[in-house]
C-alpha cells in the first residue's frame, strides 16, 4: 500500500492466539473494506475511496484476491452485511450519499444486483443479520448522523421495514451479531462513544443498553 492504505490481507486461527498471519493482497490499496463471508468464502465490496470492484478469496486457501464482479456503482462507505447465502450492501457515497441496497450471491461470481432502499440516504450504516434478516443501524448524512434502524428479509429484499431506533443518534458505530442478537458499539456523536447497545434481531424494537 501506500501511505496509511493497505493492500494486505492477514488471518488468525480463531481456535488458537497467536500474531496474524499474511494471507495475500486485496486488488486495490484502500482502508475500510467491509466484508461479506459464508463458511468458505471472503467477499469484499467497494471499500473507502470509492470503487466499484469486488474481491474474494476461498477462505481455506492462502492467496491474492480475486475479482467478483462489479457494484452497480463505485462507491465508499457502504455498509455490509450478509446470511450463508446472500451479502448485502447498503448506502454509501458515490460520491453523493446514496440510499440504494445491493445483493450478491457469495457462492457465485458476479455483479451486484438492485435490492431495494433504505428509509433515508446515508453511509456507514452498520450491517447486522441472523442469517434471515438483514439489519442496517446507524449512518451519517453530509450534514448529520441518524439513529434510524431498518431491515430486510435477506430473500426477498424490496423496500426497508422499520425496525426501531438507537438510543443516541450516531454515526461509525461498531456492528457485530449472533443468531439472536445484534450489538451496536461506539460511533461518533459527534463526539467518540463508548454506548454499547443490543436488540434481538428476529423482533423489532428500539435498543436496550449493554454495557460500555
Amino acid at each position: 500500500g501506500s501511505g496509511y492504505l493497505t493492500n494486505n490481507i492477514d488471518y488468525v486461527t480463531l481456535a488458537s492466539e497467536g500474531n496474524a498471519i499474511d494471507f495475500g493482497d486485496i486488488n486495490t490499496s484502500t482502508s475500510n473494506k467491509y466484508a461479506h463471508a459464508s463458511s468458505t468464502r471472503g467477499v469484499w465490496p467497494g471499500g473507502a475511496s470509492a470503487t466499484n470492484v469486488i474481491d474474494y478469496v476461498e477462505i481455506g486457501t492462502l492467496g491474492n484476491a480475486l475479482d467478483f464482479g462489479d457494484l452497480s456503482e463505485a462507491k465508499q462507505l457502504a455498509g455490509t452485511t450478509s446470511s450463508p447465502v446472500r451479502g448485502v450492501i447498503g448506502g454509501g457515497s458515490a460520491p453523493t450519499v446514496t440510499d440504494t441496497v445491493e445483493f450478491i450471491t457469495i457462492a457465485s461470481k458476479g455483479n451486484g444486483i438492485d435490492f431495494g432502499k433504505l428509509s433515508n440516504k446515508r453511509s456507514m450504516a452498520g450491517g447486522l443479520s441472523d442469517g434471515s434478516r438483514a439489519v442496517f443501524a446507524s449512518g451519517s448524512t453530509p450534514s448529520y448522523n441518524i439513529k434510524t434502524i431498518d431491515y430486510f428479509d435477506i430473500m426477498t429484499g424490496g423496500s426497508s421495514i422499520d425496525f426501531g431506533e438507537m438510543s443516541i443518534k450516531r454515526g461509525w458505530c461498531g456492528t457485530t451479531s449472533s443468531k439472536t442478537r445484534g450489538i451496536i458499539a461506539g460511533g461518533l456523536n459527534p463526539t467518540y462513544q463508548n454506548l454499547i447497545e443490543f436488540i434481538t434481531i428476529s423482533s423489532a424494537g428500539d435498543t436496550q443498553d449493554f454495557g460500555d
